[in-house]
């Protein structure tokens, strides 16, 4: 008589257990999710910025070309070319000492301009000359490579940090954070999502063959990280600027098959369609 209700009760447990772990692998993808969002939005805070402000300079630019051009005009009207009748004759000499001086020519005021904000895209070149390249150094191998640790607030500052320097557009404070997080927790729950976000600021700074290996740790492990799908695109958009095209297109195709509902899979196919032209 007692078997049925342990039954049920045993079923229920299981039941629980299935729906508790799914939702916390929901709760982890939501979490990854806002933290790129997060990062993505200061970052195009900051594009907008450098837009606004390059608007302003042009325009100020361009209300100076037009004072220029209409202070020309109008001296111009002011002295007319004086013209000589037939009865006028030259004068055969003057006097350098009481020839006429040209009137000084005043120099209008130049605009304040505003501050322009670099972009990443302005830094691709120059900042790369800044950062040493270092190996990204591998987590420690105790035969335990799928093991994970819990985060803890100490690491999740870490982590939180690196991430705004990263979305601050302070690229060479944050390759130093993300690579000491991996130092100091080589086995967090978020050190894939760490190897991903390292990859994407070394490819902001043209450090490609870096990005790829940050990148590859990721691919590595598909069961322990929700970045593949992005991971791949990215390194195959580091391929594609290092002109490895067929190491690119297998990459971006790999998306669109493995990963077809990923938010970056409609992004692979655009690569792809455009690697065929």
């Amino acid at each position: 008589m007692l078997r049925r209700p342990l039954l049920g009760l045993l079923a229920l447990g299981l039941s629980t257990g299935c729906a508790t772990a799914q939702l916390e692998r929901d709760i982890k993808v939501i979490r990854d999710e806002l933290d790129s969002l997060r990062a993505d939005y200061k970052r195009q805070s900051r594009d907008v910025e450098f837009l606004t402000a390059r608007v302003l300079t042009m325009n100020a630019q361009k209300q100076q070309i037009v004072q220029q051009s209409v202070r020309a005009h109008e001296s111009t009207w002011k002295t007319p070319a004086r013209t000589r009748g037939p009865e006028q004759v030259p004068p055969a000499t003057t006097s350098p000492a009481v020839s006429a001086q040209p009137p000084a020519k005043v120099e209008p005021e130049e605009p304040e301009l505003p501050p322009i904000v670099l972009t990443m895209a302005d830094l691709d070149n120059a900042d790369s000359r800044r950062l040493p390249v270092h190996p990204v150094p591998a987590a420690p191998d105790f035969g335990l490579a799928a093991a994970t640790v819990p985060e803890t607030p100490e690491s999740q500052r870490a982590f939180g940090q690196a991430l705004d320097f990263y979305a601050d557009g302070k690229l060479v404070e944050a390759i130093q954070s993300f690579r000491t997080y991996l130092v100091a927790y080589p086995n967090s729950q978020k050190r894939f999502d760490v190897y991903f976000w390292l990859g994407e600021t070394l490819l902001e700074l043209n450090q490609l063959d870096e990005a790829i290996l940050s990148f590859q740790r990721v691919i590595q492990n598909p069961k322990l990280s929700t970045r593949v799908p992005d991971a791949l695109y990215k390194a195959g958009l580091c391929h594609r600027r290092s002109k490895r095209e067929e190491t690119a297109q297998e990459l971006f195709r790999r998306v669109v098959d493995d990963y077809p509902s990923s938010a970056v899979s409609s992004l692979a196919r655009t690569q792809l369609t455009r690697g065929e032209l």
